[in-house]
């Protein structure tokens, strides 16, 4: 059985889990020497566990003003949605961006972006699949030919 969390505060096991993408990422993508970033404080996640509280996959929404400053707080950016590998291809993923889709509008957000890399195409045909649209890459990834960005009307 699946536990669906939802986290407004630091968890150890979200922390672990966002140091192991940047590390995927790391692996995946040449040139990219990125140590894991502070996350913001503002943001909220949800975390999927197995029935010995063993997390399994994350993600999480934070005010899209982090990455591009001055967006407005009903803009949010969805971040950091990983699914553990030995549990890919169960349907974790879309858990995760239900939940997180859900929650957005309790958390004052009308619109979602969100940016994933080229090389990732599970990651692109899970978001196509759910309805978010292809936009032009924005903020810090405006000029990264390697990032593919979509938002997503909540």
């Amino acid at each position: 059985m699946t536990e669906v969390l939802r986290l407004t505060d630091s968890d150890e096991r979200v922390t672990r889990l966002a140091a192991e993408l940047v590390t995927e990422m790391v692996a995946m993508y040449e040139g990219i020497h990125e140590a894991p970033q502070p996350l913001d404080p503002r943001i909220h996640w949800v975390l999927l566990t197995d029935d010995q509280g063993t997390p399994l996959a994350c993600g999480g929404v934070q005010p899209l003003d982090k990455s591009v400053p001055g967006s407005p707080l009903t803009m949010g950016e969805v971040k950091r949605v990983y699914v553990v590998p030995g549990h890919r291809g169960q349907g974790l993923g879309h858990v995760v961006m239900s939940e997180l889709e859900a929650w957005a509008p309790e958390l004052g957000f009308t619109l979602l972006k969100l940016e994933t890399g080229h090389l990732q195409p599970g990651a692109i045909a899970l978001y196509e699949r759910r309805g978010w649209v292809p936009i032009d890459r924005y903020g810090p990834y405006a000029c990264e030919p390697s990032s593919v960005c979509f938002e997503l009307s909540v």
